[in-house]
């Protein structure tokens, strides 16, 4: 009975000298544990590396801006004067194309000026053959048909453009009269044309050929009309 007490015992205390499974817990946790901090350790060792890439980059980033708006702005500019200059290209081509137009209806309208001079000097003769004509000549058929012949003339020139101007009465104008001689006249003021020698024609709104007049140098008294003729004056005479 004793030595089986005694067994009994000595297998309990054997017992309680073995380590439980709860008790090796820790150190399977501990042990586990050990790894992370392996890792964890090497996380901080790396960690300085990827910051610092990071902010070069950053920094990279932040210079580059600069130059990439400085290359906006130029190529802003530089398309703000392309665009001017083009404009003004064109403004300029449209004011040399109108100067063009405005020339070329200048040298239709007025192309036929050097023949139609040319003209003028028959049409004087015509008229001054017609002028020293007697009053039988100008009865007969002959001058008849030189006066339509020249009406004929003169609205050939007047369907070109051509049309002559008045200028008996008129104040001397040196744009539009020639003038070849001045005088005193009975009846027209000074400086206006009393008599023409040779007519002057207009070419539309140009002038083709100046009028060959005599000026008047103002109107002749009684007195000094009476003493060119040569008799006296009502005055020498008392």
């Amino acid at each position: 009975m004793e030595d089986a007490i005694a067994e009994a015992l000595a297998a309990v205390d054997s017992i309680g000298d073995e380590p439980s499974p709860k008790a090796a817990a820790p150190e399977t946790v501990q042990a586990a544990g050990a790894k992370p901090a392996v890792e964890r350790q090497e996380a901080a060792n790396a960690a300085p590396v990827e910051p610092t890439r990071a902010a070069s980059d950053r920094a990279s980033v932040v210079e580059a801006a600069p130059v990439e708006r400085a290359q906006d702005d130029g190529s802003a500019r530089e398309l703000e004067e392309l665009k001017t200059r083009h404009m003004r290209l064109m403004a300029d081509f449209d004011n040399y194309r109108k100067r063009v137009q405005r020339e070329q209806a200048t040298q239709r309208l007025y192309a036929s000026e050097n023949p139609l001079r040319d003209l003028l000097g028959v049409v004087d003769n015509i008229e001054r053959a017609l002028s020293v004509s007697t009053e039988e000549d100008s009865a007969g058929s002959l001058s008849e048909g030189v006066r339509m012949i020249l009406n004929q003339m003169l609205s050939v020139l007047e369907r070109h453009g051509a049309k002559a101007f008045e200028s008996i009465g008129e104040v001397f104008d040196p744009e539009r009269h020639e003038a070849v001689a001045r005088q005193g006249h009975a009846v027209y003021s000074a400086d206006l044309v009393c008599e023409q020698m040779q007519k002057g024609y207009m070419l539309h709104d140009r002038l083709l050929r100046a009028a060959s007049v005599v000026v008047s140098a103002g109107k002749l008294d009684s007195a000094s009309d009476s003493s060119s003729n040569g008799t006296d004056s009502p005055e020498a005479k008392s």
